[in-house]
């Protein structure tokens, strides 16, 4: 009796253990089952969106009338800098906060060149070609469908563009994307660095069509989710973009309550006086570019070095800086727009660390305002001072990566590098002050400090003009002292890799 009791229980262990087997693998096959069932609803949704969209650019377009790009400044600026007499330093004052001594930097260590994606095998996708891709000193590969390079017919009209968004759709589009998108975490590229990415790999796959280019940039856009617009007047095709920023210097048209503006990738944006556009937009389309850099495009291998030089109590300093040569690049023609977006902005980490280490050796062991007063002098003397209009033809604000790289910079530029310098040298609070053509800079002390100065939100910051030649904190360039500025508040970011901000210890 005990053995046929024991009999039976390895029967029942043993088609237990199969059901334990059996279930898992059914489970399994039922997941799978349901992810291609909704696989299949999302692209059926996919394609009935997209068929309505081609149908809806098949229909009448509106003419709208282009309104000319804003100024970027209505004033001109000084020819040159006032100089003010150059002064000796100032006496040490027990009052005034003393900068902390601080842990040393941590090195910069260049940063390894990021890994490239992993790609599928050629014999799994046989259908795609390889696409080289040169961008900014890094070379891409990426594995593309041929429909992408689809036909456009001619003349050069809405339902030629409705036809040639329709072949698009069709093509092997979401893997392209997925790829792009993955090289843009890679490369930490912000919205403007995304579409320079997205123009690069469209003109390489149109080279002999700009407009068929263009039209792969707007769709492969709305395809990531970004508000993107297409016009055309004869046989010229615009892509217009809203912005959080104000744009200027760029044409653009009105719709709804949006303004989108008539950008280009690699060259000064196009003039734009009347355009045909569609009156709608693709579904779940809608975000807008920011224009912010934080933090900066890991491009450029190339980082050369420049040596700038300057003066203070009766000596001079050398600073050695390293250039990022990729980032000047990818600056070029970037969107002229707001300057808090070039004060919040950050510098790229060769640069940054080479310049804070050199400076921060000078100020180290001087209290707050010899120490603002040295920097000062150093943006005020160790570059040449130029306008826009001699130095690029045109109205441009730089980013300090630029700043740098360019050597000759005028007012708004010099503000910019030197709010960056303070913030991160001092831990003084800073704000930009933005003049009828001119831009300074104000600090926040750790105690009101006489001199002239700004309130904003009831705090009081010291007028530091890194253009007025010698001048000291507190004092203000003469032709703009009857005036008051417009106050930008600044908050520049700090990163990992140079995280030189002190606390102060007050």
């Amino acid at each position: 009796m005990n053995r046929l009791k024991a009999f039976v229980a390895v029967i029942l262990l043993s088609l237990m253990g199969s059901a334990a087997l059996f279930f898992p693998l059914r489970a399994q096959d039922d997941y799978q089952k349901w992810q291609e069932q909704e696989s299949r609803k999302f692209q059926n949704y996919q394609d009935e969106q997209d068929r309505n969209f081609s149908e809806f650019l098949n229909k009448e377009w509106i003419q709208l009338p282009a309104m000319s790009g804003t100024p970027l400044t209505s004033e001109p600026k000084p020819v040159a800098p006032i100089a003010a007499p150059e002064m000796p330093p100032r006496p040490t004052d027990s009052l005034i906060q003393q900068l902390p001594v601080v842990a040393p930097l941590q090195e910069f260590q260049p940063p390894i060149p990021p890994a490239p994606i992993p790609k599928e095998k050629q014999s799994m996708v046989p259908s795609r070609s390889g696409l080289s891709i040169a961008f900014y000193g890094e070379d891409l590969s990426l594995s593309c469908d041929p429909a992408l390079n689809a036909n456009l017919e001619s003349p050069l009209s809405n339902r030629a563009i409705s036809a040639y968004f329709n072949s698009l759709s069709r093509a092997d589009w979401p893997s392209l994307i997925k790829q792009i998108q993955a090289e843009r975490r890679r490369l930490s590229l912000n919205d403007w660095g995304y579409c320079l990415l997205l123009d690069a790999i469209a003109r390489r796959l149109c080279p002999d069509s700009p407009s068929r280019a263009s039209l792969l940039v707007w769709f492969l856009l709305l395809k990531s989710g970004f508000d993107a617009r297409i016009g055309y007047a004869g046989e010229t095709i615009f892509i217009l973009l809203p912005f959080d920023h104000q744009i200027y210097e760029t044409s653009y048209v009105t719709q709804g309550n949006r303004k989108y503006f008539a950008v280009s990738f690699a060259a000064k944006a196009p003039a734009m006086r009347e355009v045909y556009t569609y009156d709608g937009s693709y579904p779940e389309a809608d975000r807008v570019l920011k224009l912010t850099v934080n933090p900066p495009p890991a491009i450029g291998n190339e980082t050369p070095e420049k040596i700038y030089r300057f003066n203070y109590n009766n000596r001079e300093y050398r600073v050695s800086v390293r250039i990022n040569s990729g980032l000047m690049d990818f600056y070029r023609y970037y969107p002229a727009t707001d300057l808090e977006v070039y004060f919040d902005s950050q510098i790229s980490p060769q640069a940054g660390y080479s310049l804070l280490s050199a400076l921060r050796s000078v100020i180290t062991g001087k209290s707050e305002v010899e120490a603002v007063d040295i920097l000062l002098r150093f943006v005020q003397t160790a570059f040449p001072y130029r306008t826009d209009q001699d130095q690029f033809g045109r109205e441009k604000y730089l980013f300090p990566d630029e700043t740098l790289g360019y050597g000759a910079s005028d007012c708004d530029d010099r503000a910019v590098l030197f709010a960056y310098l303070v913030w991160n040298l001092t831990g003084l609070e800073v704000v930009g002050l933005d003049w009828p053509g001119h831009v300074a800079t104000g600090v926040r002390f750790s105690r009101d400090f006489p001199g002239e100065a700004v309130v904003y939100q009831g705090k009081q910051y010291l007028i530091c003009d890194p253009t007025y030649v010698n001048a000291r904190a507190g004092m203000c360039m003469p032709s703009v002292r009857d005036v008051a500025p417009k106050i930008i508040p600044v908050e520049i970011p700090n990163y990992a890799q140079v995280n030189f901000k002190p606390s102060l210890n007050k």
